[in-house]
């Protein structure tokens, strides 16, 4: 069984500690112990808050987990304003990467924009599936290029 199971089966928090009561009062003693007497976890805990404070453990975290994990996905749903400048600058990085990745799929096909490609499509009809198919790109993705076309000054 594992610990998701194990919460479920019992009604237990997610958040709420599996330890026993006693073992995590004797932990917390020990680690205030060790705080208080050893100069060297106290420059340890520094350092790791400088390291999370500019971003460097997530990219850290980042680099360690395989594409597509659920824990690299998670990462992408923080609000944008909550997000970290590490995080955001990965984000703008990777939606860069991806328009560039649509924009060559576009010139492949024969146009010399994404924006062409896209014209063409919403002139004649085309559904978001063919989009999302021909660019490579997810489905929400193509809905909302195709509505950005349909937005843009000069259309309507």
């Amino acid at each position: 069984m594992d610990l998701g199971t194990y919460r479920a089966r019992f009604g237990l928090n997610r958040k709420q500690s599996l330890i026993a009561p006693v073992l995590g009062e004797a932990r917390r003693v020990e680690g205030l112990r060790r705080w208080e007497s050893n100069e060297l976890v106290r420059t340890g805990l520094e350092q790791g808050r400088e390291m999370a404070r500019t971003g460097v453990l997530h990219d850290l975290g980042r680099a360690a987990q395989p594409p597509g994990t659920r824990r690299a996905q998670g990462r992408l749903a923080a609000s944008r304003e909550g997000a970290s400048v590490a995080l955001r600058a990965d984000r703008d990085a990777r939606a860069a990467a991806a328009r560039e990745r649509w924009t060559q799929q576009a010139q492949d096909l024969g146009f010399d924009t994404l924006q062409a490609y896209l014209a063409a499509r919403v002139r004649d009809g085309s559904s978001a599936h063919r989009v999302r198919t021909e660019l490579g790109c997810g489905g929400s993705v193509a809905v909302r290029l195709l509505a950005q076309m349909d937005d843009a000054p000069g259309r309507r």
